[in-house]
């Protein structure tokens, strides 16, 4: 399972933990104080579901030196992208655009005399633009194959 099916099922789990001290406080209004534990215990199994749910979320993402927050899988993915492409993370970092939310929307490979195209970057799920201009080497039917997936995707490639 990946994060977002992870993040996914732990707030289905607080919404299910929810739903049941919501019907044990219904059946304590009903059926009076004898039902006051299980309302303690649906409580109890919320609060948990909850702090499971923060704490997971809390490790979802790494922390960056600007004080910025990125995805974790997003940081994987562009740990990734610097293996194959030899380009120093920090300056990868530099040159990335970071959502509020964490998420890479921008990515600069532009100017790095690129062989290949990195494979990574389709791991970058919520990226809205892709900058590749000035890589001479790369492969022009490698680049169009990869400018047409991506913008089938909403992705905008710049390659001037």
């Amino acid at each position: 399972m990946n994060h977002c099916q992870i993040l996914n099922q732990q707030l289905n789990n607080v919404k299910q933990a929810k739903q049941k001290a919501a019907d044990a406080l219904d059946e304590t209004k009903q059926q009076g104080m004898q039902k006051i534990p299980n309302v303690k215990n649906a409580l109890a199994n919320l609060n948990e579901q909850i702090d499971n749910l923060e704490e997971l979320y809390n490790n979802s993402f790494e922390m960056l030196k600007e004080g910025k927050k990125i995805f974790s899988p997003n940081y994987d993915a562009l740990k990734q992208i610097s293996k194959e492409t030899n380009i120093n993370i920090s300056k990868l970092l530099k040159k990335t655009e970071i959502s509020e939310q964490g998420f890479i929307i921008e990515l600069y490979l532009s100017n790095n005399q690129l062989t290949q195209l990195p494979e990574s970057i389709s791991k970058l799920t919520n990226l809205s633009r892709l900058y590749l201009g000035n890589n001479p080497c790369l492969n022009k039917h490698e680049v169009r194959q990869l400018i047409e997936r991506l913008e089938g995707k909403g992705v905008k490639v710049d390659i001037s």
